[in-house]
């Protein structure tokens, strides 16, 4: 017996894809078995990703006025996640922007993220993208409604959570391998396209910047003379490996409840949501609180020079501010 549907395309679809491993996630669990408030902003950080904001993306057919609408995939195993996105949507700043919420959640409950993202083939089944319903040809609006038979159970299918594609495997390697410190890196591949696009807008004198380079909505100002474009969001580490500028003034924050952690009796903590209006400043006061506790908190030197690296970060990324530089002693290590 078949387990497919043989008229499902198979083939792959070029998607944008990110793979994020949750650093310190297991002893959030952990901790999650007896504190039931934690156990429920676990899944509520990662139900809320999947849903911020517009998180389907329109194409329409001009042939057949059919409009397909995508949805950005996420898929939340252990202590990974995966998002991906068809690249026509031109979805990568709504991407990104996924990501920028699980890395501000995740530090908020002590964690730190590393992630790969990259542009790639990925499985996508076309029921994550169905036609607009609305959308019916004139000489079958007069027929009466027929119960749809089908030769297998097509509903229970595309429910099923496939992940499945060689830029999965590219971002896992980008992420395990090539990250190493708390950053969400890009691909050679995803930077080469952001580059030619953004250079072709400037170079030809366009009066807007192509879609898939437009910073919305990870930025929500307004852009002037083709920038800030998606590159203004893009930081270079001193080994040449290009990273998401998390801490960026002009990145907006604005968009959901925020964590803060609350230290209960026996030294236990709680957690609370918060919906309110954070400026850039207020946040990185609050990010240098944390990060300052948690380097100190770190015993394990592997661990600790990930969140030193972070914290040296910060520090990089303060600017103007009036916020006093984390103080950062590295851990000496012998090759």
């Amino acid at each position: 017996m078949d387990s497919g549907d043989a008229s499902q395309p198979m083939d792959y679809t070029d998607c944008f894809v990110a793979f994020i491993d949750i650093l310190g996630f297991k002893e959030l669990v952990s901790h999650s078995k007896a504190n039931a408030d934690l156990r429920a902003s676990l899944i509520h950080i990662l139900r809320t990703a999947a849903t911020l904001s517009e998180t389907y993306h329109s194409i329409q057919n001009l042939e057949d006025a059919v409009t397909e609408h995508y949805k950005t995939q996420i898929r939340a195993f252990s202590d990974s996640v995966v998002l991906f996105v068809p690249s026509k949507t031109n979805a990568l700043a709504d991407l990104l922007r996924k990501v920028r919420y699980l890395h501000d959640r995740f530090l908020e409950l002590g964690c730190c993220i590393r992630a790969g993202v990259t542009v790639g083939e990925m499985y996508w089944d076309s029921a994550w993208s169905p036609a607009n319903p609305s959308v019916v040809k004139s000489e079958e609006t007069t027929k009466e409604p027929e119960t749809k038979h089908v030769e297998f159970d097509r509903d229970i299918l595309p429910t099923q959570p496939i992940t499945l594609g060689p830029a999965l495997l590219d971002a896992y390697k980008l992420e395990s391998e090539v990250a190493v410190y708390p950053r969400v890196i890009f691909s050679p591949r995803l930077m080469k396209e952001m580059q030619r696009l953004v250079y072709r807008a400037r170079r030809e004198n366009a009066g807007a910047l192509p879609r898939a380079v437009y910073p919305f909505p990870l930025y929500m100002g307004k852009c002037i003379d083709l920038s800030p474009s998606l590159l203004d969001f893009v930081r270079m580490d001193s080994d040449g490996v290009p990273f998401l500028d998390v801490f960026h003034k002009d990145i907006d924050r604005n968009d959901t409840l925020r964590i803060e952690r609350e230290i209960l009796d026996g030294g236990k903590f709680g957690v609370r949501w918060i919906r309110d209006r954070i400026t850039h400043e207020a946040f990185m006061r609050e990010t240098r609180k944390r990060l300052a506790n948690y380097s100190a908190e770190q015993q394990v030197e592997k661990v600790s020079m990930k969140y030193l690296w972070l914290a040296n970060y910060f520090n990089n990324s303060i600017g103007k501010l009036e916020i006093e530089p984390i103080p950062i002693e590295w851990a000496s290590t012998n090759d």
